[in-house]
């Protein structure tokens, strides 16, 4: 239905009194709705205040880790430092050298439910229903790497967070290949399997159940790699009235990345989040010169590993696998109707 905003009448309607789901069109809505309450320059900001002074470096009170609802708060969006690494760059820049408190995670912005009403719990452990806060780091997915260091297997976390503990059982094997698994257990992940002692690094992404505990987690984190010391600990509050700014971050609404990212065009940061997923799972990329001006690269070709019909086939991660889908899955989705040729 297309309904006129001037004069309120119906210019275009077909089955309009059809009940359908909404599903992924719902995004058209949400963000009209959006530019209208804010505005295309709106932008979301994620600040760090403290609420006592710094006295010879030392900060005798808590940090707060405010969250604005920033959707790109997100290592796919951020080219080169991340939004943790920057805010702690500032806080150290503050002249904040130690904490005596706590890091305290304010997502009092959004309520407290993370799970919209109406999400089936089937989907929960996929990435794209991850539970929604206003305080959340990598849309709320961490990345479990694997890699062969010194001789040793090393699991970490991208995002570094300390909030979230891991286990982790895998061991070296000779050769490239490798299989990780992860599960969570508790408020911490444990991880187990092998990974090959010649083999480049594999991610395998995980859904965070507290998304604001994992991004206080990870500015303590990055606060450690800046030099910054910690002795609390992380946890939950809201900020207190009158506290002071001490570093900030800030996403535009329009673009969809942060504002010191603002002059990269966005087709090139998606192709580049696509090139890393794919290199970081493994799988051999091959780029296609000649690149457009002002672009590094024209494409990449990837593949859903999860299709049922092939994801237990040895060839599931290799350019045949991709071919498979592309080939036979256009094919079948042409011969259902599903998909039609233009010319």
């Amino acid at each position: 239905m297309v309904v006129s905003v001037t004069r309120g009448d119906t210019l275009y309607a077909e089955q309009a009194d059809l009940l359908l789901k909404p599903a992924s069109t719902m995004k058209l809505m949400t963000t009209a709705v959006a530019l209208e309450a804010f505005g295309p320059d709106h932008t979301f900001e994620t600040a760090v205040l403290r609420d006592h002074p710094v006295t010879g470096g030392l900060l005798n009170g808590n940090l707060y880790l405010r969250g604005g609802g920033d959707p790109t708060l997100s290592l796919r969006f951020w080219q080169g430092e991340s939004p943790m690494d920057a805010l702690a760059r500032q806080i150290a820049g503050a002249g904040i050298h130690k904490v005596h408190g706590d890091i305290v995670a304010d997502e009092s912005a959004f309520d407290s439910q993370h799970i919209p009403f109406g999400w089936k719990s089937s989907y929960l452990m996929s990435s794209y229903a991850a539970p929604v806060s206003a305080l959340s780091l990598n849309e709320n997915l961490v990345w479990i790497v694997a890699r062969p260091e010194n001789g040793k297997a090393v699991v970490e976390l991208d995002p570094p967070s300390t909030a979230i503990p891991v286990n982790s059982t895998v061991h070296l094997v000779p050769g490239s290949g490798g299989r990780i698994s992860a599960h969570r257990a508790g408020n911490g992940i444990v991880v187990s399997g092998s990974i090959g002692s010649s083999s480049a690094p594999r991610r395998y992404s995980i859904v965070v159940e507290d998304p604001s505990t994992f991004a206080a987690g990870a500015l303590d984190a990055s606060l450690r790699k800046a030099g910054v010391e910690v002795d609390g600990t992380i946890r939950m509050g809201v900020t207190p009235t009158g506290a002071s700014s001490v570093a900030e971050v800030r996403s535009l609404l329009t673009v969809g990345q942060p504002t010191t990212n603002a002059a990269v065009p966005a087709l090139e940061l998606h192709i580049a989040f696509l090139r890393d997923l794919i290199t970081g799972s493994g799988v051999s990329l091959v780029e296609i010169p000649p690149m457009p001006h002002g672009y590094q690269f024209l494409a990449c070709l990837t593949h859903d590993v999860d299709h049922p019909s092939i994801r237990q086939h040895k060839c599931d991660r290799t350019v045949f696998g991709f071919l498979y889908r592309a080939v036979f899955g256009s094919a079948g989705r042409l011969f259902r109707g599903q998909m039609t040729v233009q010319d």
